[in-house]
């Protein structure tokens, strides 16, 4: 029976393989680097963003902008407060790696976690904020994310401000799925599409040498447009 199913899920395998293969996403550099890789074409899938790199990267503007209307009108039906030192405490938490390392101190942590908040926000913020105001401050920092990714596809060192950066996405994602759990995939699948982005960016410029069932390709970016086709059929997407 094992066996069988085996057979019966390689066209669904394939086409997976096939479908990831014409992205070429990248994650930044991590131990999770695959797995992060895994959710966002998972995402893409499920969104149904399809076709060549070119195509796709445009279809993410207004998958966004999609995610983002939904988004708003949960938030905005039952506001939460949220407390301005749970933010700086969840900060913190996802800080562990580098305040362990001592890469950054716990002091100028602090110090660039109310600073790069202030900023988003403005002005000097209240002792709360609204979740549907915490939104707006996310897809701020869904901008400013695009800097710190490509500094860590080069290698190049993040500043003290850019290591608040790197964790300010999850942090406000974790924040508002724990508030408004009705929008946690939503959430997700918008921060996994800007991440989508760079990736797709340098692979719809790219010449590629495409490996098609283990046997290298020469071929152009278009070649990706058909292979994420066949893939489709083969999953059964159209």
């Amino acid at each position: 029976v094992s066996q069988l199913q085996q057979v019966l899920n390689l066209p669904q395998e394939t086409g997976s393989k096939l479908r990831t293969t014409a992205r070429d996403i990248k994650a930044p550099p991590s131990i999770y680097g695959a797995k992060q890789e895994a959710k966002i074409n998972q995402t893409l899938d499920e969104l149904g963003i399809k076709g060549s790199p070119s195509q796709q990267y445009a279809q993410l503007e207004p998958a966004v902008g999609q995610l983002s209307d939904q988004i708003r009108i949960e938030l905005y039906k039952n506001p939460k407060a949220i407390q301005l030192s749970d933010i700086e405490s969840d900060f913190l938490v996802n800080l562990q790696d580098v305040l362990r390392s001592k890469a950054i101190t716990s002091t100028t942590a602090k110090k660039e976690i109310r600073g790069y908040m202030s900023d988003l926000y403005g002005g000097k913020m209240e002792d709360t904020i609204s979740s549907p105001e915490l939104f707006e401050l996310k897809v701020k920092v869904n901008k400013d994310y695009g800097r710190i990714a490509k500094k860590l596809d080069t290698g190049q060192p993040l500043t003290d401000r850019e290591k608040v950066i790197f964790v300010a996405r999850k942090t406000i994602d974790d924040i508002i799925a724990n508030k408004h759990p009705d929008v946690k995939k939503a959430t997700l699948q918008q921060s996994n599409l800007y991440d989508a982005a760079e990736s797709l960016y340098k692979t719809k410029q790219q010449s590629i040498l495409f490996h098609l069932f283990g046997i290298p390709v020469p071929g152009e970016p278009q070649l990706r447009g058909g292979a994420d086709m066949l893939g489709r059929v083969l999953q059964g997407r159209g």
